[in-house]
């Protein structure tokens, strides 16, 4: 098998995570966080335990900025342990 292109794996996997997380910023926007948040957490017997922040642009810039640089960090350092591991 070939090696893994650690800047393409970190490059999807970022964007992967900061566009999961973009459809995140779109329910909390349009307001329906919650009714989705009740909705996920009564499928896990969880009940009503958090409440829901307003949105905020610049809150959400950073949301998208930091899963992003996450996403691609870990993405890269799983290729390159991948890579050493393969030889």
């Amino acid at each position: 098998m070939d090696k893994i292109n650690a800047n393409k794996l970190g490059l999807v996997l970022g964007i992967l995570l900061a566009l999961v997380h973009f459809l995140w910023i779109l329910i909390i926007a349009s307001g329906f966080a919650k009714q989705f948040l009740d909705y996920v957490l009564s499928l896990h017997f969880i009940s009503d335990v958090y409440s829901i922040g307003p949105f905020g642009f610049g809150t959400a810039a950073i949301l998208l900025i930091f899963t992003f640089v996450s996403g691609y960090v870990i993405g890269f350092a799983f290729a390159m342990i991948w890579n050493m591991l393969k030889v």
